[in-house]
């Protein structure tokens, strides 16, 4: 006689990722903000990451949105955090990033262990966040779509990239590193 077995499911892998909509932020003159510093790349090398990515400038605009987003990420982890680097991101028409990671080595305590992104500008088909991780030989691949005013919140190490922005309108957004302090 077959005895019935009971089976429990456990996961290998769970990674999650956080959103929300971030309110009263002037996302058009943030956007502006950005855009004004596109000419600070945080590379020259169009072939290297970093092409797309600039400096913030210290203006009020860009420190208001600084403490709002460090308000957020607090309460998203519940605990207070450091913000370590955070940069603007410009992708013009007909761009799209390579699938990276935000992880910085070597590994310390001081290695920001979580990455987030604030979209300020979307026009339509400005191209989707993508989400990659391989377990095995399965490769799996989640899509955000981007919208005015959205947050995401990811683990610094979770392969991401930008699809290709297929409107005639920059997309922009603002990148950051945190960690828990």
């Amino acid at each position: 006689m077959n005895q019935e077995l009971q089976f429990e499911v456990k996961p290998i892998v769970i990674i999650d990722y956080l959103t929300t909509k971030l309110t009263g932020i002037d996302n058009e003159l943030l956007a502006h903000q950005v855009e004004v510093y596109s000419h600070k790349r945080l590379s020259d090398d169009e072939n290297m990451g970093g092409y797309e990515d600039n400096e913030l400038p210290n203006s009020k605009p860009i420190n208001d949105f600084k403490e709002k987003l460090t308000d957020a990420l607090s309460q998203a982890v519940n605990n207070k955090i450091k913000i370590d680097r955070i940069w603007g991101h410009i992708t013009v028409p007909q761009a799209a990033t390579e699938y990276h990671h935000h992880v910085t080595l070597p590994l310390t305590v001081q290695t920001a262990p979580l990455s987030c992104v604030y979209y300020c500008r979307t026009p339509e088909k400005c191209g989707d966040l993508f989400f990659r991780l391989t377990a095995g030989f399965r490769e799996y691949i989640v899509k955000e779509e981007p919208e005015v005013g959205k947050l995401v919140i990811f683990s610094s190490e979770v392969p991401h990239m930008t699809g290709k922005n297929a409107s005639e309108i920059n997309r922009v957004s603002i990148s950051a590193n945190f960690r828990l302090i």
